[in-house]
């Protein structure tokens, strides 16, 4: 890191911050981003982090200036505590927000503590990122945060842990699906007469988790009457997925890459719901197996049905509530969010509650309210 420069991580949109070095001395911060999406942030003992928010970068290295502030801020402080951190040890602090690079790369010292401040925000996360695993939680008091981060110890399994693993486990002969259910029949107990099985992963995009995901699935619906498969992304994008489903309408890789989880997008889960078509399509399959979403991040494809159905239920309030393609293509995804509160659009469809909430679900609501008024 250059004498007197700034912690200045690149900011991928999945995944940790990546340690740089900003060069300059003083409040101005310039860092180079290579090709590729991505945003920086910036921080300096006794400054207010900044940050650039994501941003699709070109052939050539592009030089960013980043200002520090110089008040304003909150002090952030950290101890790491039941272990102590490698040396070089680093932390990634970030705040819940609209933003996706506010995310700051934070040396911890010997003793291991960490501080930084930065912008406001509430709540306030740290994760190790070089030096060990964990992370920590906290809200500010006034101006200043205290992050209690707990050092994960990683090392081998107590004996008694590998032993009932050992007298419990079902042994599976693959984790591919289509190869009968002899191996997996002795989950059923387990089921017992369950109408929700949820299945999860310790890492998003390991190979094995999905395909074992898959062939969970293959069973719960082969054998045990299943019909509905439900994932965490986004409800009304998940729509066109399950139209695929159901009649093999449309294409599901483009399906996968619109509900914006790339944990999602990848040959495993295509497999999976190329073979859910498959079972729908056969005539001798009576119990069809459909597709949904139960999370709602994003409101891109929501704000388009609602403006949709108000322009032809009440054209003329629509109207006076900006429900046009221009409105809808100010907030066309999250990233947009936080420049669409200083952008010159109708104030009465923006959120009442800042950067927690959404402009094109407030001005949806706010349009349906008005609507029901003028019927009542």
């Amino acid at each position: 890191m250059a004498n007197g420069g700034a912690a200045a991580p690149a900011v991928t949109p999945c995944g940790p911050p990546s340690l740089g070095a900003s060069r300059g001395l003083g409040r101005d911060r310039q860092a180079r981003r290579s090709r590729g999406r991505g945003g920086f942030s910036a921080n300096h003992p006794g400054q207010v982090g900044s940050f650039v928010d994501g941003r699709l970068f070109g052939e050539d290295a592009s030089n960013l200036t980043l200002t520090l502030g110089a008040s304003d801020g909150v002090l952030v402080h950290g101890t790491i505590g039941l272990g102590k951190p490698a040396p070089d040890a680093y932390v990634a602090l970030s705040m819940v927000s609209a933003h996706d690079a506010d995310v700051f790369a934070v040396p911890v010292a010997a003793d291991g503590t960490f501080e930084a401040t930065l912008p406001r925000g509430e709540p306030y996360k740290a994760q190790i990122i070089e030096g060990g695993a964990g992370g920590g939680v906290a809200t500010r008091s006034g101006d200043r945060v205290e992050l209690a981060v707990t050092l994960v110890a990683l090392g081998p399994p107590p004996q008694e842990v590998v032993d009932w693993i050992g007298a419990h486990a079902i042994a599976l002969a693959t984790t591919e699906a289509g190869h009968g259910f002899d191996d997996i029949a002795p989950i059923a107990p387990l089921i017992g007469d369950a109408r929700i099985v949820g299945l999860g992963e310790a890492t998003h995009g390991t190979c094995e988790f999905f395909q074992l995901k898959h062939r969970v699935v293959e069973y719960l619906v082969a054998r045990q009457g299943f019909t509905v498969f439900a994932i965490e992304a986004n409800q009304p994008e998940c729509r066109a997925l399950n139209d695929y489903v159901l009649h093999g309408t449309g294409d599901p890789r483009v399906g996968l890459d619109g509900i914006s989880f790339w944990m999602w997008n990848t040959q495993e889960v295509l497999a999976m719901f190329e073979w859910m078509r498959a079972w729908n399509a056969n005539p001798e399959h009576h119990n069809k197996i459909q597709f949904t979403g139960f999370d709602m991040q994003m409101s891109s494809i929501a704000y388009t049905s609602v403006a949709a159905y108000l322009t032809k239920v009440a054209p003329a309030t629509c109207r006076s509530r900006r429900c046009d393609e221009t409105a809808t293509s100010r907030f066309s995804d999250r990233r947009q969010r936080a420049r669409a509160y200083s952008s010159p659009v109708d104030r009465s469809c923006l959120p009442l509650h800042g950067g927690r909430a959404d402009a094109r679900v407030s001005c949806a609501v706010r349009s349906i309210r008005a609507f029901k008024r003028a019927q009542s």
